[in-house]
Order: structure tokens, then C-alpha cells, then sequence
């Protein structure tokens, strides 16, 4: 339920916040604001190591022990502490030599502190303790308060740095909480924990630092190569389209990051069945709603671009098609990568494609970036996830013969199918004087016509949320 709500909410803040920065700041201001948000980000992912994901699992296997919980909680924070402070340090250096990023010093200094904060997040320890209220409601506090501050301070084109504050405060300043809430969960004393060994985790965590890195450096580094090679208009440009995936990947994917620590606990206790049945689960679901929304967006993209963002974002729009073909084959992706072949410990196959589909990334976009804008990124992204889809399949293939319904996803394209033809054919007799109106008639009809067909050939994930809504009215 928490995770659900946590979900919807990374759906609706961006509704409010895109079309008002989008606005606001111009597509030259938020060029600026996301290239220096994205430099960050990839020296926190560096920082971070491969503790993320690996402290989530680690975790969750000794979390009823809570002498051996504290111990493997300190030893990781250890290598955090050690890995932050040499990437903050190499941070400031490149912000103070890099012609590119002095020239906007302030915005990359004020971006700084997210580095640090992020860094002692701690949430996989959360994660690993199923802790979703507090994540849900310490999230949804944070969130209202930084729009609340956006809308008094954020005012016109200027107020680039006033809002780069408020989105530190928004994404790290909850981290800070985090921490002191750990110290009354877990004694991180010598006198309880004992001796520590950092050595024994190096190894697993630099195989998931390469698998994570790879991922979220052709995730990020897009933006960063995009304003190294090109101009911070196109970087307005494809900020927007990625904050759209954003919102759409981080619901996503908190899906699949819940699902970790019970999957590891049922590969522990050699409970093969439980574990085929909650893929099985995950793989309709996922592949419901990684269908569904790239077809909207590729039918509504235009629709979108010009209602939230504004006609001077309008060359957004075939990044934005291209990305929402990209959110369907994450969707895939994170089931086999982060749902099966993390929990079966195979992360080192993981991090093989993750590296590889991160150089595809990155010698496209060198070549291509100069010459055809925001478009570039969008088909390297495409190239990288299509490449990795494929990979993690083919070793995932003794787990989807069992999980994988073929008849289910039949029933899927079938309703998408019924649903596509009639907007097309909508939009093609049907003009409306109002463009808003027109589109939100249009997405009531496709979503209204999906379901409803879902639900009549009693496809998996319609039929689930139709009990589940009997359920809650019932009370």
C-alpha cells in the first residue's frame, strides 16, 4: 500500500512542478539546471559504489540478527565515508579547472551538497527492513514542502539558483533524518558490533558498482556528453523528455526494488516456487503497464510536449516517442536484472551488459550529439536498453520458461490493439476547437478502452486490480 502511494506520488509532483519550472525557467534555464544536476549525479553514483543494490540484499538476509545487521550496516558505511570523500574532492577540482563547469561555478556548488547527502541516504537499509511507511511519509513531507518553496521563490529566468537550493532540499535533505532515525534502530557501537571487515564486501560491491554505474552513467551521462557536445538549449530540450521517463522509471522501479529483499529471502530458503510465482506476477504487471504507457506516449507525445511544457519545447516531441518505447523495455529490464539475476547472485552477468550497453551509449552520443541534438541521446538510450533487454533474457530464460504467460501478453496487445485503432481513429474525425480538451478526452478513451477490454478477456493485472478495488469497497 505504502509503495503504491510512494508511486503515485512520483506521478503527481512532476504534473505540478514540470509545467511551472518548464515555464518559469525557460528551456535555456533548466539546460542549465539539468547539466549541472546530471555532473553531480554521476560522481554520486560513483560515491555510492554498488551499495544500493547490494546493501538491499545484504541486509535483508541478516535483518533478524541485529548484532550482524549493525555490523554489516557500519562496514558499509565505512566504504561510503571513503568513497565520498575522495569523489567530493575530485568534484570540486573538475568544477575549478573544467572550463565548462566554471562558468557556472555557483549552480555547481550549491549541487555539491547533494553529493554528500545523497551518499548517506541510507535508504537501502530501509529497503532491506521493508520500512515502506516511513519512506512513503518522510518522501511525501519533503515533497510538499519543496514545491511550497518552489512556488514562493521560483519567479522568472533568473531564479536558476533558488531553485537548484530547493531541489537539494527536495532529493537530500530528508537523508539527513535517515541517519539519526538508523542510530535508534541499530546500536553502531564497538561494544556491539565488534571487529568489522570491510575487505569481505569489496568485491561484491565493486561487481555491483559496475553493473550500477554502467547503468545510471548512460542513464545520466546523456545529458552531461549532450551539453559537452552540443548547447544547453538542447539540453532543455532532453531534460524534459527524461524528466517525463522519470516520473514514469521511478515508479517503476520502486516496484522492483520492493521486491528484492523477499525475493532473496525466498532463494535463501530454497523456496523456488514462491519465487517463480511472485516473477510470474511481476512480469504481467510490468509488462501491462511498460506496454500501455509507451503506446500513450507515442500516440499523445505531441499532446503532452506542447500542454506541460509549451510550444517552445515542440522539437521534444520524437525524443519524447522515442523514450516512451525505451520505458517498456526498462520495465523488462529491471524484472530480469534487479528481480532475478540479483536475488540468483548471477549480478556479475548483470554488470557485463550493463558496462557494455554503457560504451554503446557513449560512442553514440559522441557522434552523433553535435549533429542531431536531443534526438541523440533518446536513440542511444533506445540502442542501450534494446541491448541489455536482449542480453538479460537469453540468462534469464531458465526462470521466464516458467514465469512468463504468453498467453497473458497476448491478451495485452490484444487490448492495446482495440485501443490504439480507436484513438486514431478519434483524433483523425473528431477535431476539437480546445487542444486541452481534445487530449483529455482522448486519454480517458484509451485508458478507458484498455481496461475495459483487459477486463473482459480477463487479462492478469486488470482482474487482480478489480478484486482489489472489491476488496477496499467492500469495508
Amino acid at each position: 500500500m505504502m509503495n503504491a502511494i510512494l508511486a503515485t506520488s512520483s506521478f503527481i509532483f512532476p504534473l505540478v512542478t514540470v509545467p511551472y519550472v518548464s515555464r518559469v525557467l525557460s528551456v535555456q534555464g533548466n539546460g542549465h539546471i539539468a547539466f549541472a544536476q546530471y555532473v553531480v549525479q554521476l560522481f554520486s553514483y560513483v560515491a555510492v559504489l554498488g551499495i544500493p543494490t547490494y546493501g538491499i540484499r545484504e541486509c535483508a538476509k541478516i535483518r533478524e540478527n541485529k548484532v550482524l545487521l549493525a555490523r554489516t550496516t557500519k562496514e558499509l558505511l565505512v566504504i561510503l565515508g571513503a568513497s565520498t570523500s575522495i569523489c567530493y574532492i575530485l568534484y570540486i577540482v573538475s568544477v575549478l579547472t573544467i572550463p565548462k563547469l566554471s562558468s557556472d561555478k555557483p549552480l555547481f556548488l550549491v549541487f555539491s551538497f547533494n553529493l554528500v547527502l545523497a551518499t548517506f541516504g541510507i535508504e537501502w537499509f530501509y529497503q532491506a527492513l521493508e520500512q515502506y511507511t516511513y519512506i512513503t511519509v518522510r518522501n511525501l513531507i519533503f515533497k510538499v514542502l519543496a514545491i511550497a518553496l518552489m512556488f514562493l521563490f521560483v519567479k522568472n529566468e533568473n531564479d536558476t539558483l533558488k531553485y537548484a537550493m530547493i531541489l537539494v532540499f527536495a532529493s537530500s535533505g530528508s537523508n539527513l533524518i535517515n541517519i539519526f532515525r538508523m542510530m535508534h534502530l541499530i546500536d553502531l557501537r564497538k561494544s556491539n558490533t565488534g571487529k568489522i571487515n570491510i575487505v569481505r564486501h569489496l568485491k561484491p560491491v565493486m561487481v555491483f558498482f559496475a553493473a550500477n554505474f554502467a547503468k545510471n552513467f548512460y542513464l545520466t551521462a546523456d545529458i552531461v556528453l549532450l551539453g559537452f557536445f552540443s548547447n544547453t538549449f538542447q539540453v532543455g530540450l532532453y531534460q524534459f523528455v527524461v524528466k517525463i521517463k522519470g516520473v514514469l522509471v521511478s515508479g517503476i522501479s520502486s516496484v522492483g526494488n520492493v521486491m528484492i529483499p523477499r525475493l532473496s529471502y525466498f532463494i535463501s530458503k530454497n523456496m523456488r516456487k514462491e519465487f517463480i510465482d511472485l516473477i510470474k506476477k511481476n512480469l504481467n504487471f510490468l509488462c501491462f503497464v511498460g506496454l500501455s504507457l509507451s503506446a500513450y506516449i507515442w500516440i499523445f507525445a505531441k499532446n503532452i510536449v506542447i500542454i506541460v511544457a509549451g510550444p517552445s519545447f515542440v522539437d521534444a516531441i520524437m525524443p519524447l516517442r522515442i523514450i516512451g518505447i525505451v520505458v517498456f523495455l526498462t520495465c523488462i529490464n529491471i524484472v530480469t536484472g534487479v528481480q532475478i539475476l540479483v536475488p540468483l547472485g548471477r549480478e556479475k552477468i548483470m554488470a557485463i551488459f550493463c558496462v557494455i550497453g554503457a560504451a554503446i551509449s557513449t560512442i553514440f552520443n559522441v557522434f552523433f550529439d553535435r549533429s542531431l541534438g536531443a534526438l541523440a541521446p533518446s536513440l542511444a538510450i533506445l540502442l542501450t536498453e534494446g541491448t541489455i533487454f536482449i542480453a538479460q533474457i537469453f540468462f534469464c530464460l531458465d526462470i521466464l520458461k516458467d514465469s512468463f504467460d504468453y498467453r497473458n501478453f497476448a491478451k495485452i496487445v490484444f487490448s492495446l490493439f482495440i485501443s490504439c485503432i480507436a484513438i486514431y481513429a478519434y483524433n483523425y474525425f473528431l477535431i476539437l476547437s480546445n487542444y486541452f480538451l481534445q487530449f483529455v478526452i482522448g486519454s480517458l478513451l484509451f485508458w478507458f478502452l484498455l481496461l475495459s477490454t483487459a477486463l473482459l478477456i480477463h487479462e492478469s493485472t486488470s482482474m487482480i486490480g478489480l478484486r482489489l478495488i472489491k476488496k477496499r469497497t467492500r469495508y
